[in-house]
């Protein structure tokens, strides 16, 4: 969700982790074994022939964000041409919001290069794409992203690859509100029966910084405003729902992870979807607060990749994080409500994080007949990003840091350190930003996590029945593998 409402959101495991899975409460479902001998992406090149790095930007602009797709496609042509790194980006455009380069209204694919603009004759033809002229695709569905990133890896190998998700986003959440003038149920409902064929499947073998919503935003787009998933397809009337991203990508990506997934929407720098990723890439970049319309500053950033095309994910999550603060703290852009953070989830750290979580959750869970007064005051002491929008995530570090200084119980405690123990590891919170509106009592410090304040809050949420053990609509894997949901649901109990 940017400000500009941008309500921008196989076979798993080795073997040899699934005793650190089963002590870490996932389940052995989570784990399973990777294609020993996955497929060569391209014959006879060796691995010294190859470009370092493809970046793949998969671009929504079929939303109210098609004339900010436009600004950010020109800022990428800005960049230098580079042997060593291949800008690929697909994007699909709607009519009504921009008439620029030529008001086309279906999807494209390009291979950047300086000074391109982003019209048909500069796309790639339709034998180079794979797309059919004229052909309008569905950017909410997962079958087209993860065609996206199988194509852009076959055609432009290289050595590293980050996927860049732009779009409107919400964290975790898997639906949103139908309006008068949007009804996506038969959409929807096709989808849930792909995604339950899936499952069965599996078992058995602020763009601009805008104040006020209602004020700026027609009453159809405030209707779908509040609630989550990512890449938000109007002539479709269809969305990525975050079990959908995390599906198909893991099916394109056996054998070898993403270096960089980054979320160039709103509210993605979340535990849960971190945990969902973990899979698919070996760092996130996300943030844990609305994007103002302006999102990332590609002309910025992509220029540093290019000039050290030998730097790794690690680094280039740290290089974005840095290139948004600096975008962010300075005129023009001036913004001090924004965040973005870059979290490695390689090495099972986004497992070991679970872990204590649902460790923490564990012992919140049997301290609430004697501790509830402490652990609702560390609640309440933190202020839940995109305030008075309906969302329910708070900074996970904040609420951990007022639970110690409220609590005087050893092994609650012990429990919350860990926690934080982890997120002030820079090898696991490898950067993060928070500009100073998002300080104070956000306490923004990298990652988000769902907590409503009460159980009235919880109902209050018509989507929060993906937060509930049994959902089986798209669900949320954090919440099915893990046991913070079950600390939750005994706090509301206490908490109405």
């Amino acid at each position: 969700m940017r400000r500009f409402l941008r309500t921008h959101m196989i076979a798993a495991f080795a073997l040899a982790y699934a005793s650190l899975i089963a002590a870490s409460g996932v389940s052995t479902a989570d784990a399973g074994t990777e294609d020993a001998n996955p497929p060569a992406v391209v014959a006879n090149a060796s691995a010294q022939a190859l470009p370092e790095w493809t970046v793949m930007v998969y671009m929504d602009g079929d939303n109210n964000l098609e004339p900010f797709a436009l600004s950010d496609f020109e800022e990428m042509a800005r960049v230098n041409d580079s042997s060593q790194v291949n800008i690929v980006v697909q994007l699909d455009r709607i009519p009504g919001h921009s008439t620029r380069h030529g008001d086309w209204k279906h999807t494209l694919r390009f291979k950047l290069r300086q000074g391109m603009t982003p019209t048909p004759a500069n796309a790639l033809p339709p034998e180079e794409s794979e797309l059919a002229a004229g052909q309008e695709t569905n950017m909410g569905h997962p079958d087209t992203l993860a065609s996206f990133v199988e194509w852009a890896k076959r055609k432009f190998p290289a050595n590293h690859f980050m996927l860049v998700i732009w779009d409107h986003g919400d964290g975790w959440r898997f639906l949103h509100t139908v309006s008068p003038q949007r009804n996506s149920a038969e959409a929807r409902a096709i989808r849930m029966a792909d995604a339950s064929a899936a499952d069965a499947a599996r078992s058995g073998s602020r763009r601009s910084r805008t104040r006020s919503l209602a004020s700026t935003i027609s009453l159809d787009e405030t209707l779908d405003a509040p609630h989550r998933a990512i890449s938000m397809d109007d002539t479709d009337r269809d969305r990525l729902y975050m079990r959908e991203v995390q599906n198909a990508l893991e099916g394109v990506v056996v054998g070898k992870k993403l270096d960089v997934i980054g979320f160039d929407a709103c509210l993605m720098a979340m535990v849960e979807n971190g945990f969902a990723m973990r899979r698919v890439a070996d760092v996130m970049v996300g943030s844990e607060e609305l994007e103002p319309g302006n999102g990332w500053q590609y002309d910025d950033w992509l220029p540093l990749l290019v000039s050290n095309p030998n730097m790794g994910g690690v680094e280039l999550g740290r290089k974005l994080v840095d290139s948004y603060k600096k975008t962010y703290t300075t005129l023009p852009n001036l913004d001090p409500e924004t965040t973005l953070s870059a979290i490695d989830l390689s090495q099972d750290k986004m497992i070991d994080l679970a872990r204590a979580i649902s460790d923490l959750g564990d012992e919140l869970t049997v301290s609430l007949d004697t501790e509830l007064y402490n652990i609702r005051g560390a609640r309440d002491s933190c202020t839940p990003y995109a305030p008075g929008r309906g969302y329910h995530g708070i900074d996970l570090h904040r609420f951990c840091a007022e639970l110690i200084i409220r609590t005087s119980k050893p092994l609650l405690r012990a429990r919350a350190q860990a926690v934080l123990h982890m997120l002030n590891d820079p090898s696991v919170m490898l950067n993060a930003y928070a500009g100073s509106e998002r300080e104070g009592t956000f306490g923004s410090k990298g990652i988000a996590i769902y907590f409503p304040e009460t159980k009235s809050a919880y109902q209050s949420d018509s989507y929060g029945s993906a937060y509930r053990d049994g959902n089986l609509a798209y669900p949320v894997e954090f919440v099915e593998q893990l046991r913070w949901d079950n600390f939750l649901h005994a706090y509301f109990e206490r908490v109405p």
